[in-house]
């Protein structure tokens, strides 16, 4: 599987196929992987996300923050150790590594999602609620107008004292047939 073409087609069927019941399995095959040249940026990112699932914290930062050290200008394992440290509550240490990314309009639409809500969950956390309210526009652009993200925008301006954007969003959240999604769940960790 030296070839980077299987090995990038290995790796996308690793993640798509990643769950907290196969992660040993998946921690295997990237160890096969490895034996045969150094991982690639998604690599180490399965690695660090599989021994997250595997309750394994400290060790899923070790390996996410290794892989970061290996290919220091890969947007994909900033954005999942960001992720996993707002997993485990460090919203200042996921801050100081989304703040400065600014991702161009022609990046993959995942990662530029996962940047923006990220980002403005860190944000929020930090009390930092105004580049919150910046985050959320902008995904409210990319992604449109769901429940969880607008009900995340309607806090997010309470919290910087626009209280008549708090509450148009939430009418216009009370229009909407489907159930309200809370502010933690509508932030997911990226792909």
């Amino acid at each position: 599987m030296s070839h980077p073409h299987y090995q990038e087609a290995f790796l996308t069927q690793l993640s798509q196929e990643l769950r907290s019941e196969n992660a040993a399995t998946v921690l295997l095959a990237l160890e096969d992987l490895e034996r045969q040249g150094p991982l690639p940026q998604e690599g180490w990112s399965l690695r660090g996300k599989a021994l997250m699932l595997q309750h394994q914290p400290e060790n899923g930062l070790a390996s996410l923050k290794a892989g970061l050290e290996a290919h220091p200008s890969s947007v994909v394992l900033r954005l999942n150790l960001a992720a996993a440290h707002l997993a485990l509550g460090e919203a200042l240490k996921a801050m100081e590594l989304l703040e400065p990314l600014e991702l161009s309009p022609t990046e993959e639409f995942q990662r530029r999602a996962a940047l923006l809500r990220n980002r403005a969950r860190a944000a929020a956390q930090c009390g930092q609620h105004s580049l919150a309210v910046r985050d959320l526009e902008v995904l409210r652009q990319l992604e449109g107008e769901s429940e969880g993200l607008l009900w995340s925008l309607a806090q997010a301006y309470e919290q910087v004292g626009a209280l008549d954007k708090a509450a148009l969003l939430y009418r216009l959240i009370l229009r909407k047939p489907e159930e309200v999604i809370l502010t933690e769940s509508s932030f997911t960790e990226s792909s």
